[in-house]
């Protein structure tokens, strides 16, 4: 028995809107000449085309960057909310190319891309005599898509590396990321997707002083691929006078790490981080006051904070700890402390270790410390750039008082003895 079986219909195309809204066609006429300019064009050029042609220049629109987590990656929700606000705030307020042509990144991914795009991509149909302005137009745009173009963008992926790097915990996991450019001829839309990886470093165990240890391989994500580059030290670089040229690991035990939170407690944890791999990678190795090599510990803007001792076994560098500058196996402190009569208890009880101190401290009120902290080359502490705003307050009664008695050794227990007398 025969049985009437109905064809299925093939899916009707998708029909795709051209059209463009008034204020996408007059946003996109306030960026195109600025992007003609960054080309290398003269801007009115722009002006020179037909209403038809700059439409047709519209056709393939960009959406700004889409940051999402790579497939088989462990990257918190929290953390693609963040490199998503902080990617389009640096967008927003930073140029491309030359300042002078005053064109945002968030403006160039917005409208720039779509012209960039159409001219490089969709050039067949885009007819047009080479003599005529989008001839001359779509000639530049060619050059410019092979040179320069990838240099101008280069800043804001460097930027989103950066991210990755603050975000970065050695004990835990470490952050990277790869971009695709995306363009979709059937719903023309353009895209650039930032997928977020994580991997693991390296983790190892050493003996020192007859106790076995943890540390953590110092490493970066590759830049634009998927992977680890693990930090190394040249040799040499640590004892300049030595021939030998081979590469040093570079591992870091968790307690060095604790301490540099501890320490540096007025810098967010992600500068920290930075700072951490700018440093060893940087490589400025200092001998303290006891013999001890290590590595000096800067800030971003190229402030020493810290110093890292060090130990070498084999073809490893191990990282121990974190000394701020008021330790006295530090130059600067060795000179604070001479200068005012300290020692490491005293330095812990004022709370001179914890660099929150010289950003709170109102030291109009501790005369002595401050030119002591001028004279031993550490008053720049204070301007350390910080995670929080601080308010400068008048120091506690105990730290007052110390420096009141202070001919030359304060005795700490009588001046809480008088401390309470006053309570009472």
């Amino acid at each position: 028995m025969a049985t009437n079986k109905k064809k299925k219909k093939a899916p009707a195309p998708v029909r795709i809107n051209l059209k463009t809204t008034n204020t996408y066609f007059n946003e996109f006429g306030i960026v195109a000449p600025k992007v003609l300019q960054l080309m290398g064009l003269n801007p009115t050029l722009y002006d020179k085309l037909t209403k038809r042609e700059k439409e047709k220049l519209m056709q393939l629109k960009s959406i700004p960057f889409k940051i999402s987590v790579m497939e088989g990656s462990a990257v918190p929700k929290a953390y693609v909310k963040y490199l998503h606000e902080e990617l389009f705030r640096y967008m927003k307020k930073t140029y491309i190319g030359d300042p002078e042509v005053n064109l945002t990144f968030y403006d160039f991914c917005t409208y720039g891309l779509t012209l960039v795009h159409e001219l490089t991509i969709n050039k067949a149909k885009l007819s047009a005599d080479e003599l005529s302005p989008l001839g001359i137009i779509k000639k530049r745009a060619d050059i410019y898509y092979e040179t320069d173009f990838n240099d101008q963008i280069r800043p804001l992926f460097t930027y989103i590396y950066h991210l990755t790097i603050f975000l970065s915990k050695i004990t835990f996991r470490v952050y990277g990321f790869i971009h695709k450019w995306e363009l979709n001829q059937h719903t023309f839309y353009s895209t650039c997707k930032i997928l977020v990886y994580s991997q693991e470093t390296e983790r190892k165990s050493f003996i020192y002083q007859n106790t076995e240890r943890v540390a953590y391989r110092l490493a970066i994500s590759k830049l634009h691929n998927i992977g680890l580059d693990y930090l190394k030290i040249k040799y040499n670089n640590v004892f300049k006078e030595s021939h030998d040229t081979r590469d040093l690991k570079v591992y870091i035990q968790s307690h060095a790490l604790f301490r540099i939170k501890e320490r540096l407690d007025s810098v967010s944890p992600y500068f920290n981080n930075f700072d951490l791999r700018a440093s060893i990678m940087d490589c400025q190795i200092c001998k303290l006051e006891n013999n001890r090599l290590a590595i000096i510990f800067r800030t971003h803007v190229k402030q020493i904070t810290g110093y890292m001792p060090f130990i070498i076994i084999g073809d490893s560098l191990y990282i121990l700890s974190f000394l701020p500058l008021c330790s006295y196996s530090t130059p600067q402190g060795k000179q604070l402390m001479q200068i005012l009569q300290l020692n490491k208890d005293d330095t812990v009880f004022l709370g001179l270790d914890k660099l929150s101190f010289y950003k709170k401290t109102d030291f109009d009120h501790l005369p002595i410390l401050k030119q002591a902290l001028i004279d031993a080359d550490m008053w720049y502490l204070t301007d350390i750039p910080s995670e929080d705003e601080y308010v400068r307050e008048k120091p506690a009664l105990v730290v007052r008082r110390f420096f009141e008695q202070h001919t030359p050794i304060p005795d700490r227990v009588s001046i809480l003895n008088d401390i309470a007398e006053v309570i009472d």
